[in-house]
């Protein structure tokens, strides 16, 4: 942590990409500054025991295994946003996607499944987290 902000520092600068590799057992997530072009393995104490997802808009939203308790994160200022509870894990594989500024009550999180259709659907405005079977028609 900062002392002097309250906030987690971070290893490398700005911007970065945060990625949870899984393959580590001491909970630490991989970080690539895309300024440095370097990577860099640390643990972000607000993320320890937490999977992560990378999202293209930069946020990363973070889930607890054994709680299922979920959050989006933001590297650049370590901003938070509180999501409901999720009802299950989220599968192995899968691409987490916003609608839109998460800060807007319209904002919908997507956690694609990678390997099954299905798709996680979490709706901002009323704090709730649903899961969807998608239908291929032909």
């Amino acid at each position: 942590m900062d002392g002097a902000s309250g906030a987690p520092s971070l290893p490398l600068p700005l911007p970065l990409l945060v990625h949870d590799l899984g393959t580590r057992s001491d909970d630490s997530q991989t970080q690539f500054s895309i300024c440095n072009q370097a990577l860099s393995t640390a643990a972000i104490d607000l993320l320890r025991d937490f999977r992560c997802f990378d999202t293209p808009q930069g946020w990363v939203l973070a889930l607890d295994p054994a709680s299922l308790h979920t959050f989006l994160w933001r590297p650049q200022d370590c901003k938070r946003i509180s999501l409901p509870t999720a009802k299950e894990d989220f599968p192995r594989s899968c691409k987490c996607l916003l609608s839109s500024n998460p800060s807007l009550s319209d904002c919908v999180v997507l956690v694609l499944n990678l390997d099954t259709p299905q798709m996680l659907v979490c709706q901002m405005s009323r704090q709730r987290m649903g899961l969807f079977q998608l239908r291929h028609q032909v």
